[in-house]
Order: structure tokens, then sequence, then C-alpha cells
């Protein structure tokens, strides 16, 4: 059965009417200050997408335990390595590289942990979705 919208709104309320003056109003100030929905939209979207990772307090540990240095090269590959795992849908996942593997949550772009190549040996890593050799 298919039920029409205008069953549930039968009258149309006209553009310039009293009624949706203030709405309108209040609607174009906003728009003219730049905070519509879609400026917040796309300014959020594009704050989550800017290549930024988040270190977690583990992780800032462990590599300070482990020496495994966080460069600016190693944080644009992890964002990369992120931004191919969320279109593949990947929740929680492990980066590896030629020097360290990395555990990296992809909703929140965190980097979680960190260990170095030569602590992989007879090690099991658990709770992951995905893999990425870099």
């Amino acid at each position: 059965m298919t039920t029409q919208i205008s069953s549930f709104y039968p009258t149309k309320i006209a553009a310039n009417s009293s009624a949706n003056s203030s709405a309108n109003s209040s609607f174009t100030k906003t728009a003219t200050k730049g905070l519509d929905f879609r400026n917040v939209l796309e300014q959020t979207i594009s704050s989550q997408d800017s290549g930024n990772i988040r270190i977690t307090a583990h992780a800032e540990k462990r590599l300070s335990e482990r020496q495994i240095p966080l460069n600016n090269q190693l944080k644009q590959l992890l964002s990369q390595a992120i931004d191919e795992l969320k279109t593949k849908g990947a929740k929680d996942s492990l980066v590896l590289t030629s020097d360290a593997a990395y555990l990296v949550n992809i909703p929140t772009r965190s980097l979680v942990t960190a260990m170095d190549i030569s602590e992989m040996h007879d090690r099991i890593i658990t709770q992951i979705d995905s893999v990425s050799l870099k």
C-alpha cells in the first residue's frame, strides 16, 4: 500500500506567507553567516578526513618504550592507510611497515599501539578485521 505525502499535508504553504517569514529570515541570517547545514556538514567531513591521526596515551607510551620514531612521514603513511582501510569498511586494523606494526582504529583515526617488527615473532594479534601492508 502506498500513501502519498499529500494526504498528510493537504495544504500548501506559500513561500512568502507570514507563517514562514520568521523561519526564512532566520535561515537567511544563518546562511549569510556561513553557518548553514551544508557548510557545517562539509566542514565536519573535511576535518575528519584532513589526514590527522590521534595518538592514544597507550600508543605514546609504547612508541617511547620501544623507541619507535613517529615522524611526519610515518603519520602521513598511517593516515593514507586509514583512508584506504576506511573505504573497505575496516574498523580495527593492523598496518605493517618494514620497521614496525601499528594497530589503528579507523572510525576515530587513532593509533592504538605500536610494535617493533622484531617483537612480532610468535605474537598473536586479535580483534582486528584487516591488515594493510606498507
